[in-house]
């Protein structure tokens, strides 16, 4: 059992790793759809180390105007879905029937004695 513990990348290290490779990314991202597979290819490849989360924040801050192209392909018509079904609300049930029988509450009886 080793106690050698992993150590964190150091601060910005993501960044200058992306941007040195930054070419080579604007190429690879030509050929695929969305940001998962390019990161998955370019992990594959060597070519980036960095984690996804890291790697996605790094990109729409290196190429706002393509991210939001692959945002607007990915966004299914209004007109594609179909409605959603709407649950049946469960009824109430029905309330017995009041009976006609008052309780006396016996401030007739108060009333006679003062």
């Amino acid at each position: 059992m080793s106690s050698v513990k992993p150590r964190r990348a150091p601060r910005g290290q993501s960044r200058l790793e992306f941007r040195s490779n930054k070419e080579k990314i604007a190429e690879t991202a030509k050929e695929c759809p969305n940001l998962l597979q390019l990161w998955t290819r370019l992990n594959k490849e060597g070519v980036v180390t960095i984690g996804y989360s890291t790697f996605c924040n790094v990109y729409r801050e290196a190429f706002p105007e393509e991210t939001a192209t692959m945002r607007s392909a990915r966004k299914p018509d209004d007109k594609a879905l179909p409605e959603p079904a709407k649950p049946q609300g469960k009824t109430r049930k029905p309330l017995p029937e009041i009976s006609k029988f008052t309780v006396p509450t016996g401030s007739d009886a108060v009333r006679e004695q003062w």
